[in-house]
């Protein structure tokens, strides 16, 4: 597990973490990243829960996965708002 991985790190060293991610992907190693970094998250990841208010939002999976999809769940939809 990966609690924001690349906060307060330069370019390279970021590009770095992400190689060592990736190759333990390749091992068949099982990597949950939390982040707060939108594009990272995105551009890691195989499936994606989006949180929202201690709950589930979203579950994304492939093609599915971008940073609209993402941020389509992660904020109240105006008949959310209405309906409370």
């Amino acid at each position: 597990m990966f609690d924001e991985p690349t906060v307060g790190v330069d370019v390279g060293t970021r590009a770095e973490i992400y190689r060592f991610i990736a190759g333990l992907c390749e091992q068949g190693a099982a990597v949950v990243i939390i982040s707060s970094d939108l594009p990272e998250v995105v551009h890691l990841s195989h499936r994606l829960y989006v949180m929202r208010e201690g709950r589930i939002a979203a579950h994304l999976e492939g093609d599915a996965i971008s940073e609209t999809a993402a941020l389509s769940h992660f904020f109240e939809s105006m008949e959310e708002i209405h309906e409370q």
